[in-house]
């Protein structure tokens, strides 16, 4: 705790470990959503797909009957995307 007024630096005061376990909560807590975002959520997408393609595989299902693929947005043109009303 550092008082302006008196000119003193104190440690270990309550005030002061409020703001650490804080600090630590938030530090874990971006971690874990740092690592739902890259690791755990393509994961899941990729297993999902890979899990259709060999039902489609043991049900003996043509191609045609296949989800489209969606757009790679990462390499995707936004032009592409987006297609403006017929005038």
């Amino acid at each position: 705790h550092v008082d302006f007024f008196h000119r003193t630096i104190e440690y270990g005061t309550p005030a002061l470990q409020f703001w650490k376990h804080l600090a630590i909560a938030l530090i874990y807590g971006l971690g874990f959503a740092t690592a739902l975002t890259l690791v755990v959520t393509p994961s899941v997408l990729m297993l999902q797909h890979n899990l259709a393609k060999k039902a489609r595989t043991l049900l003996h299902l043509k191609d045609k009957d296949a989800p489209p693929p969606m757009p790679a947005m990462a390499s995707a043109d936004i032009r592409t995307l987006h297609r403006p009303a017929a005038e």
